[in-house]
């Protein structure tokens, strides 16, 4: 009798400022993405991705790790892929320049990847590290910037490129964690917003652009998926844990107390905040010891809205500064537990003035609690960037209609990729 093939489980886990969440999956040959378990469990003593005590956040990620296998029914032994977030994550923008050696001096692939390896040799400090390269554009001597610059004739080839960069002691501690729960190292580590492109983007998508945020409990991060995929990336050190601060402040309420409104708000669809229809409408908010106020929707609107709107305009005053804004054809997608803040799509899309929606993950099936759920995207997203990273490596076999995506993916991130080692 043959033996049944080993089941092929890839495992994503985050570990944001309020929870820790661990996703197990397996793809299907038509690339579906079946979800077989899932965990979360409270994340404690992390602060804008930060890890502030190892051995609190351990338990934590146990706690989560064990429940995912508790549905699974699996024993996680598969890669594993972890999201990378915190403030100590910037992009930067490079250029490199080489003469073009192909013949009768048109463009072949060897100069382009000569360019980019000269971008990618930008001076970094030593405690720093590229976690992603993305190509952005090509110009070929003076000319206009091109996605794709082979077959162009000149003398000089230019290659303006993304690079995402964190620092090593984050990156490290966080793979140091996995490897000491799991008795493995993390398979790769990759920026949340790649991830989330990932759940919620194809090519299709790549070719028309879009914007997708992801807000976050202790940080917001963007990223503008278009043409060979990230060209833009950023995140700012503000999030829900900032909304529930201003609450606190404007209303004169315990932190503690309005963390728990802005949950209510996001996981429970009241029609509160942005978006309420009664504005004069009064809700009960305890304020401890078993006491409580009675607090006007509006004014829990006008503070949301000041806070949100200030933060939606910073991310486009950056992607404006980076000509970034004219590559997004598709619109805004929202993630991360502030996407599910009441009215929150509404003031995007006035201050973008482009159509926003929530994001879902694409070609997604398994338990209801994460298809719908915007706040899973960055461990979904985990499993799809992790396939490609193994099949870039050839650890993955690849379906045969894939394997012209895959020699793009490679010619665009896979020839200038690191796995994250230490």
């Amino acid at each position: 009798m043959a033996r049944k093939p080993k089941r092929r489980i890839l495992t994503g886990i985050e570990i944001g400022t309020s929870t820790i969440k661990v996703v197990m999956g397996e793809f299907r040959p038509d690339d579906n993405l079946a979800i077989v378990g899932f965990g979360q469990a409270p994340s404690q003593q992390v602060q804008k991705g930060d890890v502030l005590d190892v051995e609190t956040v351990l338990a934590q990620l146990a706690l989560a790790v064990s429940a995912a296998e508790n549905a699974s029914g699996l024993a996680i032994d598969g890669p594993i892929f972890v999201a990378a977030t915190g403030a100590h994550i910037r992009p930067v923008i490079a250029v490199g320049r080489t003469m073009i050696q192909g013949p009768g001096h048109t463009v072949t692939e060897e100069d382009v990847v000569t360019a980019v390896q000269c971008a990618r040799s930008y001076s970094l400090p030593p405690d720093q590290k590229i976690l992603h390269t993305w190509d952005r554009s090509f110009q070929v001597d003076d000319g206009a910037k091109v996605s794709n610059a082979l077959g162009r004739v000149g003398d000089w080839l230019a290659a303006e490129v993304l690079l995402i960069v964190g620092q090593h002691s984050p990156l490290e501690t966080t793979c140091a964690m996995v490897q000491e729960l799991m008795g493995c190292r993390a398979r790769d580590i990759a920026f949340s917003g790649v991830a989330d492109c990932f759940a919620a983007f194809g090519n299709e998508d790549a070719e028309l652009g879009h914007l997708l945020i992801d807000i976050g409990a202790g940080v917001t991060e963007f990223v503008v998926y278009q043409g060979n995929g990230c060209y833009a990336a950023g995140q700012i050190s503000v999030g829900c844990d900032h909304i529930a601060n201003d609450l606190s402040i404007g209303l004169h309420l315990p932190q503690a107390r309005c963390k728990m409104l802005v949950r209510h708000l996001a996981n429970e669809g009241c029609s509160v905040a942005l978006a309420s229809e009664d504005r004069q409408r009064l809700i009960d908010v305890r304020t401890g010891s078993g006491s409580g106020r009675r607090v006007s929707c509006a004014s829990i609107e006008k503070i949301m809205a000041l806070r949100l709107g200030e933060l939606f305009h910073v991310i486009r005053d950056q992607l404006d500064r980076h000509h970034a804004l004219d590559r997004i054809g598709g619109g805004v997608r929202l993630c991360g537990g502030g996407a599910l803040i009441p009215g929150v799509t509404t003031l995007a899309r006035g201050i973008f003035g482009m159509p926003t929606e929530v994001a879902r993950p694409r070609l997604l099936s398994g338990s209801p609690d994460i298809l719908d759920a915007p706040h899973y995207m960055t461990p979904v997203g985990l499993l799809r960037w992790g396939r490609l990273m193994l099949e870039i490596d050839g650890e993955e076999e690849v379906p045969t209609w894939r394997q012209q995506f895959l020699l793009e993916a490679r010619r665009c991130v896979g020839i200038f990729r690191d796995s994250f080692t230490l």
